[in-house]
């Protein structure tokens, strides 16, 4: 649990005290940790959800093509939806405390105008209007006002699409009314294989069922994304870095 690396990415020598900093904790820092925790909660909430196929189950998939997840307890679907509506509130309360700070000194996440931070990921107004943009998508596709667009998601890829599948991911209705998943093993290959619309939407009803839909309104968070690729192959940044920053900020 030692810093290994400075902002610029190159070793700290291990006799360096930069290796083993002092943070001094705020009042943002705590619901940084609330956040992280929620998080960790609600995913620990959805492995148990379902049950996980054994090895009999990988073996008849050779023969009939199909493995099916089996949802097991609903109500743990729903508490990770709560819970992670909670992290996102605690992280949105530690982005408003973290910018309202006006000292500097061992910060564990700083805010554009702090300097004093051990960890050598430095941020400007920018990570802060992501992050806040973030937040705000993730909460609206929870409520279910927003959903993915398989069009965009399909375009991220590095495979461009002249005729990208079509439809969205109702992520609200995945967690209010949780259920068996089904893989395709046939329809999986046949993807991989035709990289074809069709293929593509056959595989999305396969495991979203009735949480694949025709319409909603776009979540602008896959925008932020395709920005976020943009930069990369611009050389502007490094997936690396950016990947921390991810991390970090929950």
């Amino acid at each position: 649990l030692q810093v290994e690396q400075d902002a610029e990415g190159r070793p700290i020598p291990k006799d360096d005290p930069r290796r083993k900093p002092t943070f001094r904790f705020d009042q943002g820092d705590i619901y940084w940790a609330r956040a992280m925790i929620a998080f960790q909660r609600a995913a620990m909430n959805l492995g148990m959800a379902y049950q996980i196929p054994d090895f009999d189950a990988f073996n008849r998939l050779q023969r009939n093509s199909v493995l099916t997840i089996r949802m097991v307890d609903k109500a743990r679907v729903h508490a990770a939806r709560d819970l992670i509506l909670a992290g996102l509130a605690h992280a949105d309360r530690s982005r408003e405390l973290y910018l309202a700070e006006t000292d500097d000194q061992g910060e564990w996440f700083p805010n554009p105008k702090q300097v004093n931070h051990p960890m050598p990921l430095p941020v400007d107004q920018a990570l802060y209007d992501t992050w806040a943009g973030v937040l705000g998508d993730l909460q609206k596709l929870l409520r279910g006002e927003e959903g993915i667009s398989v069009v965009e998601a399909a375009q991220l890829c590095d495979h461009q699409w002249a005729d990208p599948p079509t439809g969205f991911i109702n992520v609200a209705k995945l967690l209010a009314e949780p259920g068996d998943v089904t893989l395709n093993l046939r329809n999986l290959e046949a993807v991989d294989r035709n990289r074809s619309k069709a293929d593509v939407e056959r595989v999305l009803t396969d495991i979203f069922g009735d949480k694949y839909v025709p319409k909603m309104k776009p979540t602008g968070m896959l925008a932020r994304f395709a920005r976020m690729k943009s930069e990369l192959e611009r050389g502007e940044d490094s997936f690396e870095r950016k990947l921390r920053y991810l991390l970090w900020v929950n």
